[in-house]
């Protein structure tokens, strides 16, 4: 009988250890990992919110994020919002077979920069993410949303004073930025600048969005929309108006990525993201 408790004891004290022993391996991967030191709590908050793919749990997240890595992002903060599970799709795709794109795809958030490229490694910039945010955001909200039919899916905001560099966001992109901000998601970089693309501004800020910024930001936005009266406040279904206030007037229609400005240096490898931090 002595040798039956005490073997109980011991698996009960292994069980314990192996449970400990997890959880300290997830918090180190989260707060011990390379990261900058302003991002560890919300970082943290991230990991509460369940945002951060398993993928990134163990990488460094100060460095750039790409197409692929946002497209895990986007997938789980999808799931969070909407209670419903992601499945890929079947893939068009000849540059990659990564699941969480296809699920990307499969819902309806991304597409490829052409009919069978993805361009999984391109970088991201700051009103790409605000934009595939934007998406997220709808398409948890409307189930029959589409990028096609985004104008139909209006958000109403009250828009907030534009940034300096406001002629630098691109057409398409600045529904969602500013709706963004408005809600407290994304911020600008200071000196009222939102830096929204890759190449440096006067102050030598870069556009392009870190790991652990689009992970914060998603969190962010998982955070504030996933309260039901906050939805209410800011949902105008089937709104058709023309008001730059209203999310959705710029996208209806496009079919890959993002369409460029005509003004503007055309980049098919600019694609989902956004965010801003000090």
């Amino acid at each position: 009988m002595s040798n039956k408790r005490t073997l109980s004891a011991i698996v009960v004290i292994l069980v314990l250890f192996g449970v400990l022993i997890t959880n300290v391996s997830a918090e180190y991967a989260i707060v011990s990992g390379k990261c900058s030191d302003w991002a560890k709590e919300e970082l943290d908050q991230a990991n509460d919110l369940w945002v951060i793919p398993d993928s990134l749990l163990d990488v460094d997240l100060t460095q750039p994020i790409t197409r692929l890595e946002f497209a895990a992002i986007s997938v789980k903060a999808y799931e969070q919002l909407s209670g419903m599970t992601a499945w890929p799709a079947s893939n068009p795709f000849t540059d990659t077979d990564d699941p969480e794109v296809l699920k990307a795809l499969n819902v309806g958030i991304t597409t490829g920069v052409s009919a069978d490229k993805f361009d999984p490694n391109a970088l991201l910039t700051r009103e790409q993410i605000a934009t595939m945010l934007t998406r997220v955001l709808k398409k948890s909200l409307f189930p029959n949303w589409t990028i096609k039919t985004d104008s139909d899916f209006a958000l109403s905001y009250t828009k907030p004073l534009p940034f300096d560099d406001d002629d630098q966001i691109s057409n398409w992109a600045k529904d969602s930025v500013y709706f963004m901000v408005a809600n407290g998601v994304i911020n600008g970089m200071g000196n009222n600048k939102f830096v929204p693309k890759i190449s440096l501004n006067e102050e030598g800020v870069n556009g392009n969005a870190t790991l652990e910024e689009a992970i914060i930001i998603a969190a962010r936005m998982v955070d504030k929309f996933a309260n039901d009266e906050i939805i209410a406040d800011i949902l105008k279904e089937l709104d058709h108006s023309e008001d730059s206030n209203n999310v959705g007037s710029e996208l209806d229609g496009v079919d890959t990525e993002f369409e460029d400005d005509e003004t503007e240096e055309n980049d098919e490898n600019e694609a989902l993201f956004d965010t801003e931090f000090d």
